[in-house]
């Protein structure tokens, strides 16, 4: 909901430069994966060493399928500097590393905080997984057992299913996390039981088993939801056929058995952090806490266990005012309790530390009904040295908040200016990544952000990550003419630092809404109130480009960079194309606004479609008008969000941003493919290792690049594993 996400990355206009995406075909036409051999001897990621000792331990790398060791990354012979960041590609996705620049210069005790939090986050990963479908740990446990015992399995079988399991890692499950489909794999069921009865032929444990016919079984259970896109089609479905229920007809495991109309007057407790079931013909909330002060635990009580562990370690490094934070945060996931989770929040949003993070239930674009959180964890420190402007764009927060085209009634006139930074990211876990936001402003809680303000990030590693990997062949492809294109390629760089900044820090930290809605705005607005902020925070954005003391901060180096912003999105309401599934509907919040916000440009003459040599472009009429019907539109979606206006909401959504046009998707699939530009981008996170003192204290931390997505990934499945064999770990798990 308060993340600058997709569309703000699709104006990243640029593309991959020729000889950074090297391809490899594979066999029977398979997909495609980084050319990186997948039969190279592993052992268990848990033989890895926990840390560097600080007599100088080596670290252990690359030994686990995939890894950057096996054979180097597809970006080697390339530029050195793109091959520092561009690590594969797995299928549509360009898989980029991010850099954790500047961290070691962090005092030890900053160091320290940020491991423990580092590990908080990975520590509850795996909720994640169960949150988007509830075979997704099986699946992934499957994968990765086959994925170390290559020696027993067909080459390329064995490399097909690695790439499936790639793809699994990205997205947290089978399912596409930005337009939620299916995602099958390239070998049949029969080649994948065959490999399964091989390695379990070998000696090892497959699905938690040794034996052959409970292995068929479990195998069998998986057929359906692995191989047949039929099957569970869809993680979160906005629009339903008729005769369908939007619950149902969603496959995520946030309810079991309940539909919309059984809800109809029944009270959660723990809207926000629970999971809905029908037993008996009765509803049951089964809450996600891991137990403690005399509550019993619940779902997913074994990773929030460790969670805590971790964060009272981060406690003792931690200033007073996190100290404080970090505790309310224990609290609730210890018990459940939404109350601890508010205070929480509350303490979080009036501290500004060294180190800090996001951890917990937070954003709701996964359940249809847009109240049940998806685990995540991002820890981060401010940037200082690039970080002047978007302080300065707090510092003026309540002069933009003046120059809103909204009704006076909706806008804020008191509150404290929002705390903004320019971050470097250490991590992303669960719904922030691998798909990772490039931009985040919290807490969510309407009522909060209206009484106590909201923080904001730019991840400045991530777009320093996909900068560095793109260049200006889309800008030279997509617009329309030499004026736009010239004009595009001076504001580049400021454009995409403008949006993200604007979208977060003034976008979703804007506008005020009524005592006499009653509630969250969220509760009025049910199954469009994500794609109505989205889009609000996007047109903030839009509009005040504009305003002279843009230029004047520092966020833009000329008043025309302003149509170079509008252009760019028109733009980008192309480009969003290539991410969308075939068949005209759109499901995502984020692809819906930015739909909505170029269909109606174009509806209300602010913006035209053209096609030149069988080639579309939308291109801007004028810069007054656009400016004027964005405004517009800006003061209709506040007026929506303030007075709950369902009606309107959906008339907007469906009208505009709901569908899309296929000939215009075709087109952008061929440029994009010609061009050599990603369709989707994900995101490695960094590797945390601490350095153990003779006394096994941590005197120092390191922080690296990660050097493939896989490296990462076993990095973490040791840390969980680890946190696994702690005695108050035993109890409870990911499974429900």
């Amino acid at each position: 909901m308060r993340r600058a996400f997709g569309v703000l990355l699709v104006l990243l206009i640029g593309a991959t430069v020729a000889g950074c995406k090297k391809k490899q075909e594979t066999p029977a036409g398979g997909a495609e994966t980084a050319a990186l051999p997948v039969d190279a001897a592993a052992g268990p990621a848990a033989d890895a060493p926990a840390a560097m000792t600080a007599a100088g331990g080596t670290e252990a790398r690359g030994t686990e399928p995939g890894g950057a060791a096996a054979g180097g990354t597809e970006a080697q012979g390339s530029a050195a500097g793109r091959s520092a960041y561009l690590l594969e590609t797995v299928g549509d996705w360009s898989v980029l590393a991010m850099h954790p620049d500047g961290f070691e210069k962090l005092p030890l005790e900053h160091k320290r905080l940020a491991y423990h939090l580092y590990r908080a986050a990975i520590a509850g990963d795996p909720i994640f997984y169960d949150q988007h479908y509830r075979h997704n740990l099986a699946v992934k446990s499957l994968l990765e057992t086959l994925a170390r015992h290559p020696e027993e399995i067909e080459p390329a079988v064995h490399e097909r299913l690695v790439t499936y399991l790639k793809k699994l890692w990205i997205n947290h499950g089978i399912h596409d996390t930005m337009n939620g489909d299916k995602l099958t794999p390239d070998i049949t069921y029969e080649e994948l039981r065959a490999a399964a009865r091989a390695v379990l032929a070998a000696g090892a444990e497959v699905l938690g088993t040794r034996d052959e016919s409970a292995l068929q079984a479990r195998l069998a259970a998986l057929r359906g939801p692995m191989f047949d896109p039929q099957v569970d089609p869809f993680v979160t479905r906005r629009t339903v056929p008729e005769g369908l229920d939007l619950l149902t007809a969603s496959s995520n495991n946030f309810y079991e058995g309940v539909t919309l109309a059984d809800l109809a007057g029944f009270a959660e407790k723990y809207p926000l952090n629970s999971r809905l079931v029908k037993r008996d013909g009765k509803l049951v909330e089964l809450p996600w806490r891991a137990g403690g002060e005399g509550v019993e635990p619940g779902l997913y009580a074994a990773e929030l266990r460790a969670v805590t562990r971790h964060l009272r370690a981060a406690m003792a490094e931690a200033g007073a005012a996190q100290r404080t934070a970090l505790g309310h945060l224990v609290r609730y996931f210890e018990t459940g309790d939404l109350a601890a989770f508010r205070d929480y929040n509350i303490a979080w949003v009036r501290d500004d530390p060294p180190v800090d993070a996001i951890l917990g239930f937070i954003e709701v674009y996964a359940d249809p009904r847009n109240q049940k959180g998806a685990w995540e964890g991002v820890v981060f420190f401010p940037d200082l040295a690039e970080g002047e402007a978007i302080r300065k764009l707090a510092e003026n927060a309540a002069y933009f908040e003046s120059k809103l085209p909204y009704a006076e009634a909706y806008k804020r006139k008191e509150f404290r200016p929002p705390l903004a930074n320019r971050v470097v990211s250490l991590v992303h876990t669960g719904d922030a990544g691998p798909v990772s936001p490039a931009g985040i402003n919290l807490p969510n809680a309407q009522e909060i952000r209206q009484q106590y303000g909201s923080k904001s990030i730019d991840i400045g590693n991530l777009g320093e990550a996909v900068d560095v990997v793109t260049g200006e062949l889309a800008i030279r492809e997509f617009a329309w003419d030499d004026a736009e294109r010239e004009l595009a390629l001076r504001c580049r760089e400021a454009v995409r630092r403008q949006g993200i900044a604007y979208h977060e820090v003034l976008g979703h930290g804007s506008g005020r809404v009524p005592e006499t809605l009653g509630g969250d705005p969220a509760d009025h607005l049910p199954g469009t109130y994500n794609t109505i902020e989205e889009a609000r925070a996007e047109l903030v954005a839009l509009y005040l480009a504009f305003d002279p003391r843009t230029v004047e901060i520092g966020m833009l180096p000329a008043a025309d960079c302003a149509v170079a912003v509008g252009q760019s999105y028109l733009r980008g309401g192309l480009l969003v194309l290539r991410r969308l599934p075939p068949g005209g509907v759109v499901e995502e919040d984020h692809w819906r606004a930015a739909l909505l916000i170029v269909g109606y440009a174009i509806d209300r003459g602010a913006a035209r479609v053209e096609r030149r040599d069988d080639k579309f472009y939308i291109v801007m009429n004028d810069p007054e008008r656009w400016r004027t019907t964005i405004g517009e539109l800006l003061a209709e979606l506040m007026r929506i969000k303030a007075e709950g206006d369902a009606a309107a909401a959906q008339r907007l959504v469906e009208t505009y941003g709901a569908r899309y046009d296929e000939a215009r998707r075709e087109d952008v699939l061929e440029r994009v493919e010609a061009l050599g530009y990603p369709k989707k981008f994900a995101f490695v996170s960094p590797i945390l290792r601490p350095v153990l003192g003779a006394d096994g204290t941590i005197v120092d931390v390191t922080a690296e690049p990660a050097p493939s997505l896989a490296d990462m990934e076993w990095e973490w499945n040791r840390l969980q594993a680890e946190d696994a064999a702690q005695p108050e770990s035993a109890a409870g798990s990911a499974h429900p």
